[in-house]
């Protein structure tokens, strides 16, 4: 969804809504055999890396992609332990509140 006029759009979200947090992140996109890899780096939070796969939603095919992002995972040297859950906003909340 393209946005036409982004600032009347903001201000109309800054009256309906509280801001809690403003994400600032630099993000490249990378392709791999059907996986979209997100490398961001977020200010004052630091690099991440997501993966993105569409899956077709049956048991036996979300089970085959997990898999084949395993292996990927494996070939980047990432282990499980270092996966973290959430939104970079949940990241940045929780440090403010530290």
């Amino acid at each position: 969804l393209t946005i036409p006029k982004p600032e009347t759009f903001k201000t109309l979200f800054e009256k309906v809504l509280e801001r809690k947090v403003v994400i600032d992140k630099q993000r490249e996109i990378y392709r791999y055999k059907g996986t979209q890899i997100h490398l961001d780096n977020v200010r004052d939070l630091g690099t991440f890396i997501e993966f993105e796969r569409k899956t077709k939603g049956s048991k036996k095919a979300v089970q085959k992609d997990q898999e084949v992002l395993q292996k990927l995972m494996k070939k980047l040297g990432i282990k499980k332990d270092k996966l973290l859950k959430g939104s970079y906003s949940d990241l940045a909340l929780y440090k403010v509140q530290k």
